[in-house]
């Protein structure tokens, strides 16, 4: 029960955080964009870009780990992909300045791209009863995308929210359906 309230927190910190900046700032191009964004409006509060993926990955690792565990037992061997896919991300956050130096934003783009992955490949081989969940959003949020008008300017958001809803919605269903 814990699991899954901790990951029901992380979850809902990701939700919140994106309905505010949706609220202030309408669909920005990237979820790291969000960062300048913020500084934009007020120097040093692209923090909360930082603050808000650091929290939500870290606060969802341990539930990920262990409903991977609880899955079957493939999920054990597997149990490395949550740890892969919450370090990348966790990076992102660390690292979100990308203008400063082509090292940061190398760092920024390989954590990213190795998060988005580790996730990806974890709901595909380890959630495989539930892998329906990713079509299905991809989808859905390819037909906002396309009905907002902001498919190619905003391209890399919808591509992140392809990622983190399927991933979110698999952890959450699993936990759910493993206590």
């Amino acid at each position: 029960m814990i699991w899954l309230i901790l990951a029901s927190v992380a979850v809902t910190l990701f939700v919140v955080y994106n309905v505010v900046m949706l609220k202030l700032f309408g669909i920005p191009y990237s979820l790291s964009g969000t960062y300048y964004l913020l500084n934009n409006k007020k120097d040093g509060a692209g923090i909360w870009f930082s603050v808000m993926i650091i929290s939500v990955f870290l606060l969802l690792l341990f539930p990920w780990v262990y409903v991977s565990g609880e899955i079957n037992q493939l999920g054990n061997y597997l149990s490395v992909l949550p740890f892969i896919s919450c370090a990348g991300v966790i990076f992102v956050g660390i690292a979100p300045n990308i203008q400063t130096s082509e090292r940061i934003e190398k760092i920024h783009v390989i954590s990213a791209l190795v998060g988005a992955v580790a996730a990806l490949l974890w709901v595909c081989i380890v959630c495989w009863k539930i892998m329906y969940v990713l079509p299905v959003w991809i989808l859905l949020l390819g037909g906002i995308a396309h009905l907002t008008k902001t498919a190619k300017t905003c391209r890399d958001y919808w591509l992140e929210m392809c990622i983190f809803l399927p991933t979110f919605i698999a952890i959450i269903t699993e936990l759910i359906l493993h206590l």
